[in-house]
């Protein structure tokens, strides 16, 4: 969508431009939810602080790259090649995204909390009487 910024068209449709791609941006939320299945329990947390460290750091250099070259083209040339840019690396990468169906659903259910709600009703301390009274 930024990639129209580089045609300096009026106020009006760059506004609307810019409002497009901050709405865009909220295709975020069901790519977290994706990421969040593929990473194992365990690690779930510590990936989300990588995760969300490298694109706050990747963010931060793209905001320093480009306030420097806005020093030196019009901002509209600056944004046009940030979303036309931002474009071609996504659909450069789109062929090495791996498709795969899930045989089974995924269970967010951490495995000790698997072991508190699973029934011990044939166990050897259910029958002997030795569980809980």
């Amino acid at each position: 969508v930024l990639a129209a910024v580089w045609l300096a068209p009026p106020l009006w449709v760059v506004l609307s431009l810019l409002v497009s791609a901050g709405a865009a941006s909220a295709f975020a939320i069901p790519l977290n939810a994706l990421f969040g299945r593929a990473v194992p329990a365990q690690y779930r947390g510590r990936a989300f602080g990588v995760a969300i460290t490298g694109l706050s750091g990747f963010q931060g250099m793209a905001m320093v790259v480009a306030g420097m070259a806005a020093d030196r083209w019009a901002a509209t040339t600056v944004i046009g090649f940030s979303g036309l840019s931002g474009a071609s690396l996504v659909l450069a990468l789109v062929p090495l995204w791996r498709r795969q169906r899930a045989a089974a659903p995924v269970t967010t259910v951490a495995p000790l909390e698997q072991l508190r709600t699973t029934s011990i009703a044939g166990s050897p301390v259910a029958e002997s009487g030795g569980g809980r009274r």
